[in-house]
Formats: structure tokens, C-alpha cells, sequence
């Protein structure tokens, strides 16, 4: 398409350069028809000859110029068009990154409540820690952390079934786990909620 442009642009320069010297001559040739040097008579023939070959250069002007004007149309389309592709493209790469940030935030998260908290016994923290990182999948097409996010918190509420461990959360934390517990519509996510919602409550 580009390769071709060019050249047909040529094309057209030399049809309109040429179409000027048509109408140069086709308006010698009608003054010519009007008036003879050897007989002031007019040549009936040459005159429909003359006028003809106006029109048809008046003609083929007017084609010439739609050309050019379609084509500066054509420009345009195309300029907006590479403009609406760019700003798609940069914005489904902005989303997988941004997509990818969230899983990679989540898979961090969990491995923090982990290795901090849960391996010292410290089961508020690393149910905090699990929560962010649920919140965090919770955003992200990709779910493949989600199973290890919520079987460590399930393992947290058999700990409390077993050992009665004391567990104390905010009212806005108690909110906020179940509502992202229920956002992941995991198949442990009833049970989940039943726990978070059996904890005591205490003031801020």
C-alpha cells in the first residue's frame, strides 16, 4: 500500500499537469472556431468539436481533484486508525502487566504469611497476610495461587477447630476477609466465611 501511493500520486501529477494544457488548448481551439483569419465564419463543427473537448477536459479536472480529495480522506482514515490500533495495543499491554502484578503480588504475599508467621505459630498474622494476597488474586485473571491461598487459611481454621486458638479481628477486618473470601467463589469459600464470622470481634 505504501509502495504503491507514491506512484499513483505520480500519476496524478502528470494527469493534471496534462488536463491544464487540454484546457489551454481546447480554449484556443473555441476561440479559433469563433473567428478564422482568412473568413470571419463560424466553423459549426469545430465549434461542437471545441466545446466537446471542454467539457471532457472540464471533466476529467474534476475527477482529478476528487482523487486528490479522496485520497487526503483515505490519509486521514488511515492516520486515525493507527492512532485507535496504538492506543488499543498500549492499553491491552498496560492490563497483562498490570495483570501479571497482581498474581505476582498474590504469590508474594503468600509466601510472606508463610515463611513470617505461620511457621512461628503466629496465626493472626499470617491470616492477615493470606487475606492481602487473596485480595490481590482476587484482581488477576490468573488464578493458579488461588488453591494454595485458600487451603493455608482453611489449615488455619482447622488449627482453631483443634487447638482453640485465640483469633481477634476488627470489625472492618472481619468485613473486608469475607467479602474477599466470597469474591474468590472458591468451593471452601462457605465454610471460610462461617469461621471468619465465628471470630471475636474487638474495638480499634
Amino acid at each position: 500500500m505504501y509502495v504503491f501511493i507514491p506512484y499513483y500520486m505520480k500519476k496524478e501529477k502528470w494527469a493534471l499537469g496534462l488536463s491544464i494544457v487540454a484546457i489551454i488548448l481546447s480554449i484556443i481551439a473555441l476561440s479559433i472556431s469563433f473567428i478564422r483569419c482568412e473568413s470571419i465564419t463560424v466553423d459549426f463543427i469545430s465549434l461542437l468539436i471545441s466545446v466537446a473537448t471542454l467539457a471532457i477536459t472540464v471533466y476529467v479536472g474534476i475527477q482529478i481533484y476528487q482523487s486528490f480529495t479522496l485520497k487526503k480522506d483515505i490519509d486521514k482514515m488511515q492516520t486515525e486508525h493507527s492512532e485507535r490500533l496504538k492506543e488499543e495495543t498500549r492499553k491491552i499491554v498496560e492490563d497483562k502487566i498490570l495483570d501479571y502484578d497482581h498474581t505476582v503480588s498474590a504469590s508474594i504475599s503468600q509466601v510472606y504469611a508463610i515463611s513470617t508467621f505461620l511457621n512461628r505459630n503466629d496465626f493472626k498474622g499470617a491470616l492477615h497476610w493470606l487475606i492481602i494476597s487473596l485480595e490481590e488474586i482476587n484482581k488477576a485473571s490468573d488464578k493458579t495461587p488461588l488453591n494454595g491461598i485458600i487451603s493455608y487459611i482453611k489449615y488455619i481454621k482447622d488449627e482453631n477447630t483443634r487447638n482453640s486458638l485465640y483469633i481477634t479481628l476488627t470489625n472492618e477486618e472481619k468485613q473486608q476477609y469475607i467479602s474477599e473470601i466470597s469474591k474468590a467463589q472458591h468451593g471452601n469459600s462457605v465454610e471460610l466465611i462461617e469461621f471468619i464470622a465465628s471470630l471475636e470481634v474487638v474495638s480499634e
